[in-house]
């Protein structure tokens, strides 16, 4: 008699299938979220100045863009510590957004998201994981109009590119949630009471969360 067929190899991909569907669901159900809270947001304030969607497991900023655009008056917009690869090629609908942060996402290729940033008309400061001077340096030639990146001065690294191979390894090594200056954190208080639902509570200015 045939001795019966091994169904763990069966179990483990109906697993791995499973799996995925949770994993492709939370991400739609995630999006739709955000998506709800950004028009909320537009309906109840459209003349943010700031927006602040970090640490959102957010992957692709395309679904988003339309939206965030429709905030004529942003100028800061916070997207650290997402999962983003890579950045639409268009984001010349971010007129006037001046402060964009990116730390925290790993790109895959940045001579793509150095063209869509190009983009952005009134882009001047950029806090972004700069892994060498070399990339450093492609950064500064490509946006002379950037005066600020990592909180270091674009026009002291365009006149010194000596200084470039220092300040690339102190844009490695330093945490910028662990060591923020006090400007910062004033940008930061700032920036969330922009986001807040309640401007007297900045215990809640940030995205609530979606759990």
């Amino acid at each position: 008699r045939r001795p019966p067929r091994s169904t763990q190899g069966v179990s483990s991909a109906a697993s791995d299938v499973y799996k995925r569907q949770v994993s492709t669901q939370s991400t739609w159900d995630s999006i739709r979220y955000i998506m709800e809270y950004l028009k909320k947001l537009f309906t109840s304030n459209p003349s943010l100045r700031c927006i602040n969607l970090d640490n959102r497991k957010l992957g692709d900023l395309t679904s988003f863009l339309p939206v965030i655009s429709k905030f004529s008056s942003l100028e800061d917009l916070e997207l650290a510590d997402n999962n983003f690869k890579s950045l639409p090629e268009d984001l010349s609908s971010l007129k006037n957004v001046e402060s964009l942060n990116l730390q925290g996402n790993d790109f895959i290729e940045l001579k793509g998201v150095i063209e869509a940033l190009k983009t952005i008309p009134k882009l001047k400061k950029l806090y972004i994981k700069v892994a060498d001077a070399e990339k450093l340096n492609l950064i500064l030639s490509s946006l002379p109009n950037l005066t600020f990146i990592n909180d270091e001065s674009a026009i002291e690294l365009r006149n010194h590119p000596s200084g470039a191979d220092s300040s690339a390894d102190k844009m490695k090594k330093i945490d910028n949630d662990a060591l923020v200056r006090e400007s910062d954190l004033n940008e930061i208080r700032i920036c969330l009471l922009y986001t807040s639902p309640s401007p007297r509570d900045l215990s809640t200015s940030r995205m609530p969360s979606s759990a």
